[in-house]
């Protein structure tokens, strides 16, 4: 079963949530993301708030419920409000991953042109492994399998 949470600190702010976990645990976790600020939960003051049980539902009921309540809800500091944010979020991420990757490749060249010659010559001996090279026309993956009937 999966337990549908409120969080609400002192302000009154709100923050919603899903487990299958116990509660306090899961209190626990988002004490110590918001000290690294990894959770939408540290725009609450954690020490002084209180974890309530929503609800207990199904896993494939799990996210229509949360919505609900993230809806419902007076203060909410959660990011996505509604299902049709979850889309838009996913792809902002992706879009996000790309060009951080892409700096990355660009501030990082001779690392990642070494990165990629390290990579073929570990490709190439894996490749070579399979019985024989293929330049040499020696490959036990070119065998016509005709031939064993």
């Amino acid at each position: 079963m999966i337990k549908i949470y409120l969080i609400e600190d002192c302000n009154g702010l709100q923050y919603i949530g899903s487990t299958y976990r116990d509660l306090s645990v899961r209190f626990k976790e988002h004490k110590w993301d918001s000290k690294r600020g990894d959770c939408n939960s540290c725009k609450l003051d954690l020490d002084n708030s209180i974890i309530i049980l929503l609800e207990e539902c199904e896993d494939d009921e799990r996210l229509d419920r949360e919505y609900y309540y993230i809806r419902s809800a007076d203060k909410c500091v959660n990011i996505k409000k509604y299902k049709g944010d979850e889309i838009e979020q996913t792809e902002k991420r992706k879009k996000e991953k790309k060009i951080s990757h892409y700096k990355w490749v660009v501030n990082n060249r001779t690392l990642h042109l070494e990165r990629g010659k390290a990579y073929g010559k570990q490709y190439h001996k894996y490749r070579s492994s399979w019985g024989g090279d293929e330049r040499t026309h020696n490959n036990l993956l070119k065998i016509k399998l005709n031939i064993f009937s």
